[in-house]
Parts: structure tokens; sequence; C-alpha cells
């Protein structure tokens, strides 16, 4: 566990990214783990699995990918036409791909997953704005 957080470090410390300056309601991608923005990726920093995100109704979201791999964050939910209520597509290292319809989401938790490595998932809470 240890040499995979070290790892991210020198692969964080190699592309000039510091994960603390994620931008709040974001989501990180590093050693196959979502991360939630504005996480330090110390030496020893693993995060559990699953994780759990959260913004508030109408909010957008976005991830950024420190793995040398494609990921995805993928709803697990459906809409009508069969689609993921949300979706960034597969993207790779170190991309950002933005959430697209968080934004459309009714407060609730909405648990997802990455379409490539069906062990990274986690729940996304959406709560009502503030009156």
């Amino acid at each position: 566990m240890k040499r995979s957080a070290l790892l991210v470090a020198i692969v964080l410390l190699a592309l000039g990214v510091r994960a603390a300056q994620a931008q709040v309601g974001g989501a990180l991608i590093a050693v196959f783990t979502y991360v939630p923005g504005g996480t330090n990726l110390g030496p020893v920093a693993t995060p559990p699995l699953p994780i759990a995100l959260s913004i508030t109704q109408g909010d957008t979201l976005s991830s950024t990918n420190l793995d040398p791999v494609p990921h995805s964050l993928t709803a697990d939910d459906l809409d009508e036409l069969g689609n993921p209520l949300f979706d960034t597509g597969l993207f790779g290292l170190a991309a950002t791909a933005p959430v697209v319809g968080v934004e459309n989401l009714q407060p609730g938790s909405y648990p997802f997953h990455c379409t490539t490595h069906a062990f990274m998932h986690g729940v996304l809470t959406v709560d009502a704005p503030y009156p």
C-alpha cells in the first residue's frame, strides 16, 4: 500500500500536480481510487473504498485522472433512454473531465463506478440548495 501511495506522490511531483489545489466539488482519481477534491495525497494516504462525494443541487462536478490508464466516473442509474444519469466518459492521465449530467440531479444519493474497473465505485450525494 505504501508503495502505491509513494508512486502517486512521484507521479504528482513529475506532473507538477497538487491534489490540494483541486477545485471544490471535484474528484481526483489516483491509485485506482476516487479521492474527494482537496484531499492531500501524502506518502501514506490511501482513501477507503467506496468513496463518498457530495454536491449541492445544480452544481457542476469535474474529475481529474492521475493514473496512467483511462477511467470514468459513471452513474449506476440509467435515464429513460438507458443512458447513465451522469458520466465523464473515459479520460486519461492528467486529464480533467466534466461529470456531465450532475447539474440536473434531484437531491438524493447516486452510486457510481468506473466503466473499466468494476472495483472502483462510490456514492454521489446531491444536497438540496440552502433556502
